[in-house]
């Protein structure tokens, strides 16, 4: 089954993730922050980048940026997540990820989106 890279600096957000991920059969590995993704993908891409935008250390934005230049990472899908509103959507765009979804979100929609990038 395919793997699923997700950084949130909320372990309460983390644990959900992985508690929903895992039970619809995905591998899942977590990370706090932007760095530990970035130097994760780095190591081994993912078959799905989730980014929270907003992270200690570098951003969800700058982290994209980054895993876009790693080898391999030009084509793995990435989501953004956001819980605010305004220049996000831009921001996102310009990183390179694939979408942007806001919270709060229904795991459905989520589910759905994953599925769709990984056919």
């Amino acid at each position: 089954m395919a793997t699923i890279l997700i950084a949130d600096d909320d372990l309460l957000i983390r644990k959900a993730y992985i508690d929903i991920f895992e039970d619809q059969g995905y591998t899942v590995e977590v990370h706090e922050n932007g760095i530990s993704a970035v130097d994760s993908c780095a190591v081994n891409m993912p078959d799905v980048i989730i980014l929270d935008i907003h992270m200690p250390e570098i951003n969800g934005i700058e982290a994209c940026k980054r895993i876009r230049e790693l080898p391999g990472g030009k084509n793995v899908p990435i989501l953004m997540i956001s819980g605010s509103m305004g220049r996000d959507e831009l921001d996102v765009i310009k990183s390179g990820a694939d979408k942007l979804l806001r919270k709060p979100f229904e795991i459905k929609n989520l589910l759905s989106t994953i599925k769709q990038y990984l056919t």
